[in-house]
């Protein structure tokens, strides 16, 4: 957004792209549930969990161990938090 906002205010052209119609509703029961973290996972599937998930104040992606959760950041969310 902090992106789309820069190009808006200088005036530059702003070109977006269709979505595909691939989409999938997640209801808060839904959504939830795929917050946990399974370390079966894959890296990828874990990183794009932990970046689709980032929306502070709410938690995002965890992993759970002897019942207590662990919230998780990456190394991209990182660097988008260092340059602000």
């Amino acid at each position: 957004m902090k992106d789309f906002l820069k190009k808006y205010l200088s005036g530059e052209t702003i070109t977006g792209t269709e979505q595909s119609n691939s989409g999938e509703y997640y209801s808060m029961a839904k959504l939830q549930s795929v917050k946990k973290i399974e370390l079966t996972e894959n890296n990828e599937t874990i990183n794009r969990k932990i970046n689709a998930l980032w929306y502070p104040p709410f938690e995002g992606a965890y992993i759970e161990v002897d019942g207590e959760r662990f919230y998780l950041i990456n190394k991209n969310i990182l660097e988008k938090i260092s340059e602000k």
